[in-house]
């Protein structure tokens, strides 16, 4: 027969590891939504700078078609976004 007090000792025991587990996910999809608000954040930033500057970027360059460019565009943003995440990743290993 199990004792009334072990069963009792390992409940608390399951049910704070569950809050500690609860918490960290908790917090890991409140990052991930506030990451996801300021990448549409700059995705519209990028849109409206883009938009300002488009015959600028139009004329530039040497291909004229629209959807050239716009691969074009989205290919050095990529770039971009890319060389950010490893430096990120770079700065947080560091840290640790």
């Amino acid at each position: 027969m199990i004792k009334p007090e072990k069963v009792g000792k390992r409940v608390r025991e399951e049910l704070t590891e569950f809050q500690e587990e609860f918490r960290k996910y908790l917090a890991n999809f409140i990052t991930g939504a506030l990451a996801f608000v300021a990448a549409l954040l700059w995705r519209d930033a990028i849109s409206s700078f883009l938009l300002r500057y488009k015959e600028y970027i139009e004329n530039s360059l040497p291909f004229k078609e629209l959807w050239v460019t716009q691969f074009f565009v989205a290919l050095i943003v990529s770039f971009i976004a890319v060389f950010g995440i490893v430096l990120m990743s770079r700065l947080m290993k560091t840290k640790k």
